[in-house]
C-alpha cells in the first residue's frame, strides 16, 4: 500500500463513523435499511477517477446490491 492510499484508507475509515450517524441507518439510493447487507459501501458521488475528494459531502455509505448496480450516483447527485 503506498503512502497515498494508506492516507485515503485512514480518511474512509474516520469518515464512515460520522456517515452511520448521518444515515439513519437507510441507504439513501433505496430507502432499505443498511445494517440487513453486509458490508455497506461507502461511495463517492463523484468519482476519484474524474476528481472527487474523500469528504463527507461527496461520500455516502449505501447498502451493497445499490454500490454494486452503480445506478445510486444519479439518485444521490439528485438528493433524492
Amino acid at each position: 500500500v503506498s503512502p497515498k492510499q494508506a492516507k485515503e484508507l485512514r480518511l474512509r475509515a474516520s469518515l464512515k463513523g460520522e456517515l452511520v450517524a448521518q444515515s439513519n441507518g437507510l441507504c439513501p439510493a433505496c430507502g432499505k435499511a443498511i445494517n440487513r447487507w453486509p458490508g455497506a459501501q461507502q461511495s463517492h458521488t463523484r468519482m476519484l477517477s474524474l476528481g472527487g475528494k474523500t469528504t463527507r459531502d461527496n461520500v455516502k455509505l449505501i447498502c451493497y446490491p445499490c454500490h454494486m448496480q452503480g445506478q445510486h450516483r444519479l439518485k444521490i447527485a439528485r438528493g433524492g
